[in-house]
């Protein structure tokens, strides 16, 4: 059989080989990739849509939309436009269809491309194979970017060729000294790729320092603009370009830069007393004036409070003083109160209001709902109860973290309106204001049973300071209030009664002995004031807001780092409630109460101090060694000088970012041989980095894979102490101009997130994860049935041999 196989069947199994041999070579060209079984990949397209991505957009709606339809119809794609928040553009795409998609760039300057990768990841179901194909210029910091999830791809893309209109402002130069008042050049550059007008405007802070109109051309054209700054100090200059004609990257249309104004500190005295505002000024000096008409704290190089309630407080001081600028607080009867806290001066005072001294106070309400108060008050145009109602509303902002506030309206009955709460977000009081808002006066009246419920509550709430606010006319039905009203005074308990109405004077003088309690009765003719009063009552029910004295006065460390002031100053008569805000300098306190008397604070470029006293409550400081203390500290709060002894500076010099820190001595030569650090607030944390010297009076320090893309704060530190905190933007920061995306940003992008960079169209058959090709199996099979057929054919070939031998040696 073997004989016979070999000479008759191999032979004819080489036809069936070859057409095998054709047919693979077939298969190879007609499918070269398939997806495996079970392997159906997910594509997400993640595009920038920040401002400098404004031109590439229109071009990336069509290259998206034609990659999906190259897709086959088993893969789904998601598409996703990110700036500082992401979008879903379209979602669950079947291969193979057209989506019309529309990008949008973004408005703003947020960027957040962690969170946009992170929404991407979460697209791809765990476990299953998915590609992320991203669009990008790569304008952003590439540190600490996430890793995808294992079986996800990341593939980042070229951005299409564009043919665009833009027109950018591409450089801002002002003099090394900028004198206030005095007049001075700024040079601006405009770029542009086509001939036009444009409008250049230069802005101060929000202000328009000057307005120009510029003929644009192909190119670079620079205009010397004539600018002038009022008050010294550091100010931000925004250069901003407008044209009329078609703009596709408006995100690179203005650049800020921050200058240094020198000269004499000019500062703003706000006081509601005559007085007190002449002493203030006395100690300023001829650097200070009452500010005439509307208010701009960027004319001035500093703004001192004294004695000004928190609602009366300017707007703007935070950006004020966090761009260099000099807040100094000074106490009184009305400043420090509840406003302080909410206004914008709680993120800059180092003195916060602290009337409860660390204690938990509780303050409930008990309110007369009946239909006797349901009368007209004279003078205000509403009933008595509505006027009481709107008390009790406005009251509800004095609630907080140390003040807790509780209400319970009775007729008949009680009925709790809210419990004992600090009402700490806005909804929670909104719902407590529309509960008081709701009540109507009517019914009969019971005191015994609502003054039962209200001691239930104060007893079932531990605070160190209950106080119980009764508003009552003296008219109710037979009851053992009285024996209530005296457990609550023995129990600790405040009481406060509050006569509204006509009142019934027998029944309520009988109330205040039995509690022992204060009695305040509202007359036909005081009820238009009854609102501002009953929150007075309220306020100082919370605590004492000024401390009499007269108290001793120790200085802190501080005071002599700081201020360079040593030995004593004299007792103060009186000071406010406050207590030191976190990490603030103490510079000196009261004794023997630990109350802080004067600290300071820096917050971003300037500083911020504060004087728990008045001079009116301490006289002794008018003169001598208190205002020797005083002037030290007005001049830390309100020296712009220090500004120039220290400066900090940002520039890019290739994949580096060099940070250089010029310091000088007060007599303007150069400061030699010191330890400077310097610490930058970063927006994932903080760095602190060591400068060197290098030249007289310069210090720098070279930053290697530290990318910032917006303005941060560093606060530097010579020798141990702060010299200052100043705003850091690198040297040409702003959107990039048309076109000029980085294929090396681009791949160093890839690189960080274990990804690819292409630049051409995608490619099913090689870019989709999950798809294989089937060119090497083809191949190798084709390597193989080659190898069989010539098998084949090996025999026929042997006898083919032999008989040519046979033949040339003569053999039949």
């Amino acid at each position: 059989v073997l004989l016979l196989g070999r000479r008759f069947f191999l032979p004819r199994l080489a036809l069936p080989f070859r057409i095998l041999l054709l047919l693979t070579a077939a298969a190879a060209a007609a499918a070269p990739s398939a997806i495996l079984p079970g392997a159906s990949p997910r594509v997400v397209y993640l595009v920038d849509e920040s401002p400098s991505m404004a031109g590439y957009l229109p071009a990336l709606s069509r290259t998206v939309a034609d990659e999906i339809a190259s897709l086959p119809s088993s893969v789904r794609a998601d598409v996703l436009g990110f700036s500082a928040s992401v979008r879903e553009v379209a979602v669950s795409l079947r291969g193979g269809s057209r989506p019309a998609l529309r990008f949008r760039a973004s408005s703003g300057r947020g960027f957040d491309f962690a969170s946009a990768l992170k929404a991407a990841w979460f697209r791809i179901p765990a476990g299953e194979p998915g590609l992320v194909v991203l669009f990008t210029d790569g304008d952003f910091d590439r540190s600490a970017l996430p890793l995808p999830p294992p079986g996800v791809e990341v593939a980042v893309r070229a951005l299409p060729p564009v043919t665009v209109d833009d027109t950018a402002v591409a450089g801002l130069l002002f003099p090394e000294r900028i004198p206030a008042g005095e007049s001075v050049t700024a040079r601006v550059t405009i770029s542009s790729n086509r001939p036009g007008r444009a409008t250049l405007e230069l802005l101060c802070d929000g202000r328009t320092l000057a307005s120009v109109s510029v003929e644009t051309d192909k190119g670079a054209v620079e205009k010397a603009i004539p600018v002038r700054f009022s008050a010294p100090g550091l100010r931000t200059v925004l250069a901003r370009v407008t044209t009329e004609m078609p703009d596709s990257f408006p995100g690179n249309d203005y650049l800020e830069r921050t200058v240094l104004v020198t000269g004499p500190p000019r500062v703003a005295v706000f006081c509601p007393d005559d007085e007190e505002r002449a002493r203030w000024l006395e100690l300023l000096g001829g650097r200070a004036e009452t500010p005439i008409g509307r208010f701009d704290p960027f004319s001035y190089s500093g703004v001192l409070l004294a004695d000004l309630p928190g609602a009366e407080v300017p707007e703007g001081l935070e950006r004020f003083v966090k761009l260099g600028g000099g807040v100094f607080i000074a106490g009184g009867s009305a400043a420090f109160d509840d406003d302080y806290r909410r206004g914008g001066l709680k993120r800059i005072s180092p003195l916060e209001p602290d009337p409860t001294g660390g204690k938990r106070v509780d303050i409930l309400l008990l309110i007369d709902k009946s239909g006797s108060l349901d009368r007209p008050a004279p003078g205000s145009g509403l009933t008595c109860f509505q006027l009481l109602k709107n008390a009790v509303i406005a009251s509800m902002e004095l609630a907080g973290p140390a003040a807790r506030i509780g209400c319970v309206a009775f007729d008949a009955r009680p009925h709790l309106l809210f419990p004992l709460t600090s009402l700490r977000s806005p909804d929670e009081r909104l719902e407590a204001q529309r509960k008081v808002a709701a009540l109507r006066a009517e019914g009969g009246t019971d005191l015994s049973a609502a003054l039962e419920k209200a001691a239930e509550m104060l007893k079932a709430e531990g605070a160190d300071v209950r106080h119980l606010v009764v508003f009552h006319d003296g008219e109710t039905v037979p009851g053992n209030y009285l024996e209530t009203f005296r457990a609550l005074a023995a129990a600790g308990v405040k009481v406060h009664l509050v006569a509204v109405g006509k009142v019934n004077r027998r029944v309520m003088e009988e109330i205040r002995e039995a509690a022992r309690a204060s009695l305040t009765v509202f007359g036909e003719n005081d009820w238009a004031d009854f609102p501002r009063r009953f929150r007075r009552m309220l306020d100082q029910l919370k605590g004492e807001r000024v401390k009499k004295g007269p108290f001793s006065v120790s200085l802190a460390p501080a005071a002599s780092a700081s201020l360079g002031l040593e030995g004593s100053v004299p007792p103060v008569g009186a000071v406010a409630a406050v207590k030191l805000a976190e990490d603030c300098p103490l510079f000196a306190s009261c004794r023997p109460l630990g109350l802080p008397l004067a600290a300071g604070r820096i917050h971003g470029a300037g500083r911020c101090a504060a004087f728990a006293s008045s001079l009116g409550w301490s006289p002794a400081w008018r003169k001598g060694a208190g205002a020797d203390f005083l002037k030290a500290l007005l001049d830390w709060t309100f020296d712009t000088s220090r500004l120039a002894r220290a400066s900090l500076s940002l520039e890019e010099r290739g994949e580096a970012l060099i940070l250089t820190a010029l310091l000088t001595e007060p007599d303007g030569s150069p400061a030699l041989g010191r330890k400077v650090f310097a610490r930058l607030r970063l927006p994932n944390g903080e760095k602190r980095v060591k400068l060197l010297s290098y030249a007289a009076g310069r210090y720098r320090c070279r930053l290697v894979g530290l990318s910032i893309p917006e303005a941060v704060t560093a606060v530097l530190e010579v020798d141990g102490k702060e010299a200052g905190a100043f705003p850091l933007a690198p040297a040409g920061a702003g959107e990039r101009a048309a076109g000029a995306f980085e294929p090396q940003a681009l791949e160093a992008l890839a690189s960080a997130l274990g990804g690819r960079y292409g630049s051409g169209p995608l490619r099913p058959e090689r870019d989709l994860p999950g798809r294989r090709s089937l060119l090497p199996f083809l191949g190798l099979l084709f390597c193989l049935l080659l190898l069989a057929e010539r098998a084949a054919c090996l025999p026929a070939l042997s006898r083919a041999l032999r008989s040519l031998s046979r033949g040339s040696h003569g053999r039949p």
